[in-house]
């Protein structure tokens, strides 16, 4: 739910750069019961990184202790480099926050890792809300509001201190967004009755031996056929000695996911309570972040409502059209500003309306000729069009 803040489609597999950049306490904070997938080739350069200057401290390491050492998947690693027969390996369970990781030959779904500045949206929609020093500063001068006639430079700060709010307000809404979004994430885990870990993927099925073929004698014909079904039965004997094969390998790798399981399920009866611990220890930071960004928004809000600037012209470019209208002379009051604005409006509509006529002639003198109808019609619209409002 939280990683769908990032514009990814599958939020499951992690870039090298996550993993050199961003500690797993970090990262793992937004896999509460679920998994995580790495590609070989990803995990192969984890360890080959240069570890130049590289501290034991440093994240890169804390994910190798954490993926090979911890979670034991170095003595697996060779027989997914080796066994053609083996496309992943997993899950491998980490219990307290009880997230699953999966090392998989390539990216199954083909759509891309996450990369650290993916996490780093959400790493800074996480922090606590900080204010604007200067619209706070501004909020308070425009509660003593004095009557009269804004100056010219009065005007201008206004625009900018609009502008500057409706900025803050749209990262704070995304803020908000993230933050409610949590403390759903949290308490869908609280209230989840199944919160325990997930089991290995089904047993494999063993094949089938073929049947032997029934011989018969009976014609000359018959015989004919005889040879080909003993043809078919030995191709299929072949497949079957193949497919038995993969089968060993994949059974053996579900025995150790089995096992792997059953020491999950020993651990999670220490963790559980550890993790719902830490989830509303989560929702109760998240609650308390909420109410400082609502606390903002209402003093951001305020500026606009006290704005001198019509709240229908409350938008960015709009505002910056206005405070350029001043700034270069065109216009001398807010009066003024609306009037070039609308005007200039009106001729983009009236351009926008030409253009759609001229294509719609194009494409008519192209399907037949009715040269005659058409200009009529293109008269017709365009002095529609340039009718004053």
């Amino acid at each position: 739910m939280l990683l769908r803040l990032i514009d990814k489609n599958k939020t499951q597999y992690l870039d090298l750069s996550t993993f050199i950049n961003c500690s797993p306490d970090r990262i793992l904070f937004y896999y509460y019961n679920s998994y995580i997938r790495i590609t070989l080739e990803t995990y192969q350069q984890m360890q080959e990184w240069p570890q130049n200057d590289d501290t034991p401290e440093s994240c890169l390491n804390q994910w190798r202790d954490l993926i090979g050492r911890e979670l034991c998947v170095d003595e697996d690693i060779e027989i997914l480099k080796k066994s053609p027969f083996i496309d992943t390996l997993g899950p491998y369970y980490l219990s307290p926050t009880n997230t699953q990781f999966y090392i998989d030959q390539t990216d199954k779904f083909a759509k891309g890792s996450i990369k650290s500045v993916d996490f780093a949206v959400l790493f800074s929609l996480h922090k606590k809300a900080e204010p604007d020093k200067e619209l706070q500063k501004y909020y308070k001068s425009r509660k003593n509001i004095k009557k009269g006639q804004p100056t010219l430079d009065v005007i201008i700060k206004d625009i900018g201190m609009c502008l500057a709010a409706l900025e803050q307000i749209q990262r704070i809404n995304q803020q908000c967004h993230y933050l409610q979004s949590l403390i759903k994430h949290r308490n869908d885990l609280l209230e989840n009755e199944d919160l325990v870990p997930v089991a290995p993927s089904p047993r494999p099925e063993r094949p089938k031996k073929p049947a032997e073929p029934e011989l018969s004698f009976a014609s000359i014909s018959a015989l004919g056929i005889s040879k080909a079904k003993q043809k078919e039965y030995l191709a299929e004997c072949s497949a079957f000695g193949h497919n038995l094969k993969v089968y060993f390998v994949q059974y053996r790798e579900f025995e150790k996911a089995t096992e792997r399981y059953k020491e999950a399920l020993i651990d999670w009866d220490l963790y559980h309570n550890h993790l719902i611990e830490r989830c509303l220890d989560d929702m109760e930071d998240a609650e308390e972040k909420l109410e400082t960004t609502r606390g903002l928004l209402e003093i951001y809000q305020y500026i606009l409502s006290k704005s001198f600037v019509h709240p229908d012209y409350h938008e960015l470019e709009t505002l910056n059209n206005f405070r350029y209208y001043l700034q270069t002379g065109r216009a001398n009051d807010l009066q003024a500003c609306m009037n070039i604005y609308e005007e200039e409006q009106h001729w983009s509509e009236i351009k926008a309306s030409q253009e759609r006529i001229e294509n719609t002639i194009y494409f008519l003198q192209g399907e037949t000729d009715f040269t005659g109808l058409n200009e009529q019609l293109a008269t017709k619209m365009i002095a529609a069009t340039s009718q004053p409002k």
